[in-house]
């Protein structure tokens, strides 16, 4: 049987691990492009320039390098506006504000384990 202290120990530690992944998605409208702990320089995320964004099929490409990578946007894809360059603070924006041209962050998101052809979110570079 376990004692009071461990079951303690076990229930702060099953907090802790819960509300790590949500403190993340809290923070990430403050954390620049390219600069996501755990997420940026991943296979699930991807930093480049807008190429282009299909409203239609509500997809967007971006190319990094001489790769393309096309996501699903989904209705909960968050768009991040990273204002950093002009001192602003950042905000969240929408698929308006995504146009081509335009350098950003991708991240896919993840279902049972696996990642998907979904954008959980996009950073755009924001100066305005």
């Amino acid at each position: 049987m376990l004692n009071k202290y461990m079951m303690i120990i076990l229930a702060a530690f099953f907090v802790c691990s819960i509300s790590t992944g949500y403190a993340q998605k809290a923070a990430e409208v403050y954390i620049p492009i390219g600069q996501s702990p755990g997420i940026s320089g991943k296979s699930s995320s991807v930093v480049g320039t807008i190429e282009s964004v299909d409203k239609q099929n509500m997809t967007i490409t971006v190319k990094s390098g001489s790769e393309t990578y096309t996501g699903k946007i989904a209705e909960k894809t968050v768009v991040y506006l990273d204002r950093n360059k002009s001192q602003k603070k950042n905000t969240t924006g929408n698929l308006e504000d995504c146009r081509a041209g335009i350098r950003c962050e991708m991240k896919y998101s993840y279902e049972d384990h696996q990642q998907t052809d979904k954008v959980d979110w996009i950073k755009i570079e924001w100066d305005e």
